[in-house]
């Protein structure tokens, strides 16, 4: 005989309002009555993405556009999956070319002539 039980991190709140999403207990909808000896395993584990890599404390740009204008501002903070993405997120006036190797995680930047990207917190 086998059987799934499903444990979300949520649903037992009224009962353990201290319940995380790490460490957490659920309340069965009914008793369960184990004799002898039984194997337990985990079939799926859901680990959503909720966390940021760029945050308020890393998202700050100053883009010199080589004529002595520097414009400056912050990315929008979220998830990015590349550097591709993160150069994707800046303005339009930020004229970059980029090549990334999925392979050695290595970027590649060009700009023109005498303009600098300064990427920092």
């Amino acid at each position: 005989m086998s059987f799934y039980i499903t444990c979300p991190s949520d649903g037992s709140l009224d009962f353990h309002p201290e319940n995380t999403l790490s460490h957490y207990f659920t309340k069965l909808p009914s008793p369960v009555d184990l004799t002898g000896e039984w194997e337990v395993g985990i079939v799926e584990f859901i680990y959503p993405r909720m966390w940021s890599n760029v945050t308020n404390d890393s998202n700050y740009y100053e883009y010199n556009l080589g004529n002595g204008v520097i414009k400056s501002g912050r990315i929008a903070c979220g998830y990015y999956e590349t550097p591709i993405d993160i150069l994707n997120a800046l303005p339009k006036f930020v004229k970059v070319q980029m090549n990334y190797n999925k392979h050695s995680k290595k970027v590649k930047l060009q700009l023109s002539n005498g303009a600098t990207l300064k990427l920092s917190d």
